[in-house]
């Protein structure tokens, strides 16, 4: 089954979502980022949006840059597009803690 690129950005950006919410999860468990329960509501709402746009588009944009030097084409391959549902999730993990010391400070 072939992909779109698309459906390919979509997927990415789920897995974006996912990634953050896993980054928040390991810092509040195992990590040592101590919040308020309103702080961890921001950071799921704001994260949610935040991460999807920021990073998925970032790294949709990175990706399409190299498609376009590679193939010569903007659209030419949706191999380079599937790497960013491996980039992504990964980029939106280790995120986290700089978005949190940024916004709240050193916790």
């Amino acid at each position: 089954m072939s992909l779109s690129i698309d459906r390919i950005n979509y997927l990415t950006a789920r897995a974006t979502i996912f990634g953050w919410f896993a980054g928040m999860a390991y810092y509040a468990v195992w990590g040592s980022i101590e919040l308020s329960f309103i702080s961890w509501i921001i950071l799921c709402v704001g994260g949610t949006l935040g991460s999807s746009l920021v990073i998925g588009t970032s790294i949709a944009f990175l990706l399409s840059m190299l498609t376009r030097i590679i193939t010569g084409s903007w659209f030419g391959s949706p191999i380079y597009f599937s790497w960013g549902f491996f980039l992504s999730p990964l980029v939106a993990f280790f995120a986290v803690k700089p978005t949190v010391i940024f916004i709240w400070g050193p916790v």
